[in-house]
């Protein structure tokens, strides 16, 4: 945080004007909510808010839903989309708190995408909804350009419709997302996925629970194509992710991705894939150029009509494995997962987590028990 010389608004000053109240007497929770408070109803104690600029060695520090919906406005110059931002607080952007106020907010275009860093600082921006009727790139990020950062950011509750890139954290990513989650729900009918619904980037150490579904009046058909956990459609890379997804499409359906053109590595997948044509445990249509190696999904449990790992396979896989949900669990893992890396990457679910299939290294571990 920025430091200023201006007035003394900050909690001391208020605090010194009532009567036997100091600040160093209340609890750390209720000093920090007052403090917030009153620094949001005087933005000047923010460089970012209208006040005087950080230093460039600072990030800009969000905490409100009105900071989300200044960085979505590319003429916003005090939240520039090639700026470092740390998200420092959870964000509520639920319709019952503020209705429609807070609907709709897209950070990035494909004429102007976010080409920042942003640090979600492992809280969560909750209960976003995003209804764009024929909306293409569509999430919490619309496009993430090629030199962005999104690290450390969980996304909880959304609820995102859109026509095509349609994701719960990003439309279309061509950066990197890296330590992130989400969940809720994705509607549409083209290249649907949690983290991006295009990923044209690096997706690593990330984590979905959620489900994909058509929008209103949408076919559940042939005519919706490219839907996955992670990316609906991937021509990068994904590595290192998880997905506990119910997901429903037409065409290309996955666990991790519907159409993989890159690579998809050192995950696994526990999810309900149901459609027409090409659905896979870990990914629905495996191109030419596409690579799917150390990678496990739950074959009791992706739907009816098929247990495999790939719906379609034109390119190269190598050590994918489908196992039962016991076979996931626990200290099981270790021995039937055992391309994954649980010294760095992956912890094992044992007893002290509820015996549950392998956990991330990246997202804290009671972040990841309660998705």
């Amino acid at each position: 945080m920025t430091e200023h010389d201006g007035p003394p608004y900050g909690i001391e000053s208020f605090l010194a004007r009532a009567d036997g109240v100091a600040a160093e007497d209340l609890p750390d929770e209720t000093r920090g909510r007052l403090d917030g408070a009153l620094r949001g109803l005087n933005p000047g104690l923010y460089g970012n808010d209208g006040g005087s600029d950080p230093p460039d060695d600072e990030p800009i520090e969000l905490r409100f839903p009105r900071h989300l919906d200044s960085l979505a406005d590319p003429d916003n110059d005090q939240f520039p989309l090639d700026g470092t931002y740390e998200l420092v607080s959870t964000v509520e952007l639920s319709p019952s708190a503020a209705p429609d106020k807070w609907n709709d907010i897209v950070i990035g275009s494909v004429a102007e995408p976010f080409t920042g860093t942003f640090d979600g600082g492992n809280n969560e921006i909750r209960d976003h909804t995003i209804d764009i009727d024929g909306g293409r790139n569509v999430g919490l990020f619309g496009v993430v350009g090629e030199d962005a950062r999104i690290e450390n950011l969980g996304v909880s509750g959304a609820d995102v419709t859109g026509e095509s890139g349609v994701g719960l954290l990003a439309g279309r990513n061509r950066g990197t997302i890296t330590g992130s989650y989400a969940t809720g729900t994705v509607r549409g009918p083209n290249d649907m996925g949690a983290i991006a619904g295009l990923n044209e980037g690096s997706i690593s150490n990330c984590a979905v629970n959620g489900q994909i579904f058509p929008a209103d009046g949408q076919s559940s058909s042939s005519d919706r194509r490219n839907v996955g956990g992670i990316a609906g459609r991937n021509t990068d890379s994904i590595a290192l992710t998880y997905t506990r997804f119910n997901a429903a499409g037409g065409r290309n359906v996955g666990g991790i991705a519907g159409k993989n053109e890159g690579s998809v590595t050192a995950s696994y997948a526990l999810d309900r894939v149901s459609g027409d044509t090409n659905l896979g445990g870990l990914v629905g249509y495996n191109a030419a150029s596409g690579r799917v190696e150390t990678a496990y999904w739950d074959e009791g449990y992706i739907g009816t009509r098929l247990s495999v790992g790939i719906g379609k396979n034109d390119g190269v896989k190598s050590d994918i494995d489908g196992l039962s949900r016991e076979q996931m669990r626990g200290d099981s893992a270790r021995s039937t997962m055992s391309g994954l890396d649980f010294d760095e990457d992956w912890v094992i679910g044992g007893p002290d987590f509820g015996n549950r299939p392998p956990l991330l290294a990246a997202i804290p571990t009671q972040t990841q028990i309660e998705l």
